[in-house]
């Protein structure tokens, strides 16, 4: 984590940290907020602790105010529609297996 966090600083990009729970729980649950917080420091961020489900959606809004920016985004959307191809596709295969499977049934009563 802390040479992520070194990468995204240098890349320009600011890390904010959520820890989620009890930071006294010991064993490998344990939330080490040490360095959770390193992280954030190192990447310019901000560490911030939720022990509950209406803190972290707080934490969220917060988070929102912290980093707003302007995004332009492309993407591409067809100006035809296409999805007639399958699906006459899958017409003509019915039709045909129908065909076949009458031809069959007309073969075995002769």
């Amino acid at each position: 984590p802390a040479e992520a966090a070194k990468i995204a600083n240098d890349n320009g990009v600011t890390v904010h940290v959520v820890g989620v729970g009890d930071p006294t729980t010991s064993g490998e649950e344990a939330l080490d907020e040490a360095a959770l917080e390193a992280v954030a420091r190192t990447s310019g961020g901000r560490y911030f602790h939720a022990s509950d489900r209406d803190e972290l959606q707080s934490i969220y809004g917060e988070i929102d105010q912290l980093d707003t920016r302007e995004v332009e985004s492309v993407s591409y959307r067809p100006r035809k529609d296409l999805f007639h191809w399958p699906l006459a596709a899958m017409l003509l295969m019915s039709v045909a297996g129908q065909a076949i499977h009458l031809s069959q049934k007309e073969a075995d009563h002769d």
